[in-house]
């Protein structure tokens, strides 16, 4: 089972819909956190934000194996096909509680 990083970035009128989707899903302990996304796609942009040349998006990481990241994925696209949604998968080398730790 190989650990990764599912990154989910996506307009922030739609963040409380993937939220609640998740927590309901029974997926807790993910982060999220606000940011701009730059792209070339200006056609689903605001004015305001084509002015600024970026995008206003909401980035949501949770922390799984990859075989549960692929199914949240599939459940996602059949479940909420009309969202703007773009992912990535990163592999997670180590990860744990700092608190944890013992220190030598």
């Amino acid at each position: 089972m190989t650990s990764c990083l599912l990154t989910l970035s996506l307009p922030p009128a739609q963040e409380s819909l993937l939220t609640d989707w998740l927590s309901e899903s029974g997926l807790f302990g993910f982060s999220s956190w606000r940011g701009w996304g730059h792209t070339s796609d200006v056609g689903r942009m605001s004015l305001r934000e084509q002015i600024q040349g970026k995008e206003n998006r909401v980035f949501i990481a949770i922390h799984l194996d990859s075989d549960a990241a692929d199914l949240l994925l599939q459940q996602l696209a059949s479940t909420w096909p009309q969202l703007d949604v773009h992912f990535w998968i990163q592999p997670i080398i180590k990860s744990g509680k700092l608190n944890d730790l013992k220190v030598t």
